[in-house]
């Protein structure tokens, strides 16, 4: 009796683990430069935000984040920047499930992350230079729980993807 009661415990320790692990909304966030890109200098923001930031950053236009928000928020703690250099060969960058960013966004109650990308020709031509996604979509419980984030850039701007 006393060693079904024991099997009893491990069992359930084993299951709890299992759904703990499987409850984080940490994903691989893959991004992925067009290889016509080859020649540009691209920069791609992450920020971690609550709900009241969202408001604030979907307000912005490309102008205001860039020029203006853009310097303020270069020591930003909840922000990753990924950088494509030209010429460099270097089209598929990405940030770890396992990465620090994901504590912080945590840590501070970010329900979003903010992710905008920095083309040489944003000013000129219409593009989607920005998105917000919900982190919570990429759930446990959600359809894409298994899939990481893919983030596609091209010369029309940012696609998100999940595989």
């Amino acid at each position: 009796m006393q060693n079904c009661f024991t099997y009893s415990k491990l069992l359930l320790l084993f299951f709890s683990l299992i759904i703990a692990s499987s409850c984080t909304t940490r994903r691989d966030i893959l991004i992925d430069l067009n290889k016509d890109l080859f020649n540009e200098s691209v920069q791609v923001d992450f920020i971690g935000m609550t709900e009241n930031d969202k408001v604030t950053f979907e307000s912005y236009s490309f102008f205001q984040y860039w020029k203006f928000v853009g310097l303020k928020k270069r020591d930003h703690e909840l922000e990753t920047i990924i950088n494509f250099l030209p010429f460099s060969y270097d089209f598929e960058k990405s940030i770890s499930s396992k990465s620090s960013i994901w504590k912080e966004w945590s840590d501070k109650n970010c329900d979003y992350i903010f992710i905008a990308v920095d083309l040489p020709y944003n000013q000129t031509k219409k593009i989607v230079w920005k998105k917000i996604i919900y982190i919570q979509q990429y759930s446990w419980y959600n359809f894409w729980s298994n899939r990481d984030l893919y983030v596609y850039v091209d010369s029309e701007g940012l696609t998100l993807k999940s595989e």
